[in-house]
C-alpha cells in the first residue's frame, strides 16, 4: 500500500488525538471564566428599586413576615397590604418591616396602608387599619424601626397611625392575659 494513501488516516488521527485533549481542557476554562464572572458580580453598581406591577408579587415576597398575607395592591404609590393578625407583637413586627420595604428598599412608594384581619366564626373582621406616609419619616426615623421593638401590645412609633377596632382592642387583651 502506497504511504500517500495512509496520510488522510493519518491527518484523521492526530486531530482526533487533538480534539480529544482540547476536549478534556474545557472543564479548566470554564472553572476560569466562572472566577471572572464572580469577579464581576460583587461590583454592580447600586441601583433603586422601583416596585411595579410586574415586580409586585417578588419584592412583596423576599420580605420576611411572620403574618401569613392575604392581599397585596400597588395603585398610584400606594402599597396596601391585608395581613391574617397573629400575636400582636409579630404584627407590630411585620408593620415594622413593611415601613422598611417601602420606605428603604423601594423609591416610588409615597404611602403604605396595611389592615390587619382576624377569623372568627369563619368570617374575616378587622382588627385594625395602619397608615403611614414617606414624608414622615427621615432616614433616623427608618434606623430606629431597624432595632428590636421592646414591650407588648402595639406600640407603634408614631410616624404610624394606627386604628383599632374594638374586636382588634380585644384581640390585644386577649394576647395580654395569656
Amino acid at each position: 500500500m502506497p504511504v500517500y494513501r495512509l496520510f488522510p488516516w493519518g491527518i484523521l488521527g492526530i486531530g482526533g488525538i487533538l480534539a480529544v485533549y482540547l476536549l478534556a481542557q474545557l472543564p479548566q476554562m470554564e472553572q476560569s471564566l466562572q472566577h471572572r464572572r464572580e469577579s464581576v458580580a460583587a461590583f454592580q453598581p447600586n441601583r433603586t428599586k422601583w416596585l411595579t406591577d410586574d415586580r409586585l408579587v417578588d419584592a412583596i415576597a423576599g420580605v420576611p413576615l411572620h403574618s401569613r398575607m392575604l392581599k397585596v395592591g400597588w395603585d398610584h404609590a400606594i402599597l396596601a397590604v391585608d395581613l391574617q393578625g397573629g400575636k400582636p407583637e409579630r404584627v407590630r413586627d411585620d408593620i415594622g418591616k413593611l415601613v422598611l420595604f417601602a420606605y428603604s428598599d423601594t423609591s416610588n412608594i409615597k404611602q403604605v396602608l396595611i389592615r390587619v384581619y382576624g377569623e372568627r366564626g369563619g368570617s374575616r373582621e378587622l382588627l385594625l387599619a395602619a397608615e403611614t406616609r414617606k414624608d414622615d419619616w427621615t432616614e433616623r426615623n427608618l434606623d430606629e424601626l431597624r432595632l428590636p421593638l421592646t414591650g407588648d401590645g402595639m406600640e407603634l412609633p408614631d410616624h404610624i397611625r394606627f386604628t383599632l377596632t374594638s374586636q382588634g382592642k380585644r384581640w390585644i387583651a386577649n394576647f395580654a392575659n395569656s
